[in-house]
């Protein structure tokens, strides 16, 4: 016989008020069998219980952050538990009884002072990543806006990433404009549980927007950020670039004629797969181009395997998993014989690239954008 448990009445029933879908897991294992990380330090489905109890204690404030947030667990349960909202519920519970990893206080404060979590982009830096998107975008009266994420203003590879969207969406007839404020989406803060700060972060950012946005259609390049536009942004339509590509392409305004002789993988971002069901729009974008062979990895779709950024966390954090998952993913996508990986976010092209610099595969990790841009040409 285990030990007895005494119910916390009272913060079971506070969880409960949080995540109302809590009481409807009635632990059939789904979710920690189909989790990246589960081991004998972290187990979502014991979690889950302990919450439905009230016994949450400072030992899962400590392992709570290993979750990715990837949703994995949410996107395959059969009861629609919302795991990842109370896993954040937990973080908000840490960071108030102050178990967290000093890491990420550098990486809020570095929000909090530079509007990204990177580092200290200076007033220059931010100039000379609009300087390059002078000649290509049109502020004047632009029909989408294009919203870059902040991890590209320090990274030239990105860099190029927006450069084939604004190509790409050109040559489908939209006047292309750019928001320059350059600011983080607050995606990170949510799901690191600061709630104050998220409320009055996205407060200023909401309001810098939509007084500077001057289109029907803001659009992504990364998941995470149409995640957390869409959460606060109202009255404006927000779009990942697959949705608005497909659209495109399906209406016949962007059309692809040249043939191209390759076999690619789709790597699915948890963030557009698990957490908003977009995952049959890349795959129209792939195999609307003539010539091109999709095959799947072993892990797709709803089940697709985290590249292990997941909700920013682990990109910034370094967390013990992250690297391990995305040199498993890429060795996914090396066993399914493509030349190429694609994927559809900023952080999955910088943890599967950075994973094949280790691993030097045969491989050639691209966006989907990048992709789409170098086989249409000039």
């Amino acid at each position: 016989m285990g030990m007895p448990v005494t119910v916390n009445f009272e913060l079971r029933e506070e969880l409960l008020k949080l995540v109302p879908t809590l009481s409807l897991c009635y632990q059939c294992g789904t979710c920690s069998t189909y989790c990246p990380i589960t081991d004998e330090s972290y187990n979502i489905r014991l979690i889950v219980k302990k919450a439905q109890l009230g016994v949450v204690d400072p030992k899962d404030f400590k392992v709570i952050w290993d979750c990715v947030t990837c949703g994995t667990c949410q996107a395959l349960c059969p009861n629609n538990v919302e795991i990842v909202n109370l896993v954040e519920v937990i973080r908000t519970m840490a960071m108030k009884s102050k178990v967290f990893p000093t890491k990420i206080n550098e990486i809020l404060w570095k929000i909090y002072e530079n509007q990204n979590p990177w580092g200290g982009y200076t007033v220059t830096d931010k100039r000379r990543f609009l300087a390059q998107f002078s000649g290509l975008i049109n502020n004047e009266n632009p029909d989408v806006v294009i919203y870059p994420c902040c991890l590209s203003v320090g990274d030239p590879r990105l860099q190029r990433h927006i450069k084939a969207l604004i190509r790409v969406l050109t040559k489908a007839g939209l006047k292309v404009g750019m928001y320059t404020g350059l600011s983080c989406c607050g995606d990170i803060i949510l799901h690191t549980g600061n709630k104050a700060f998220y409320e009055e972060y996205t407060a200023k950012l909401r309001d810098s927007i939509m007084s500077s946005v001057k289109a029907p259609i803001i659009v992504t390049l990364s998941p995470h950020c149409e995640y957390a536009l869409k959460k606060y942004l109202k009255g404006v339509r927000v779009v990942h670039y697959v949705e608005l590509l497909d659209e495109l392409i399906r209406s016949g305004k962007l059309k692809i004629d040249k043939k191209v002789d390759i076999t690619v993988t789709y790597h699915d971002p948890c963030y557009l797969s698990k957490h908003q069901r977009i995952i049959e729009e890349p795959r129209r974008v792939i195999t609307s181009i003539p010539g091109v062979r999709l095959v799947e990895m072993a892990h797709s779709r709803e089940k697709s395997l985290c590249c292990g950024a997941g909700g920013g966390g682990g990109i910034a954090l370094e967390t013990r998993v992250s690297t391990e998952l995305s040199k498993r993913r890429l060795k996914e996508a090396v066993d399914t014989g493509a030349s190429v990986v694609l994927t559809a976010c900023t952080y999955c092209f910088r943890m599967l690239e950075d994973a094949n610099k280790v691993m030097r595969t045969s491989l050639k990790v691209m966006d989907l954008v990048e992709f789409l841009d170098s086989v249409m040409g000039d």
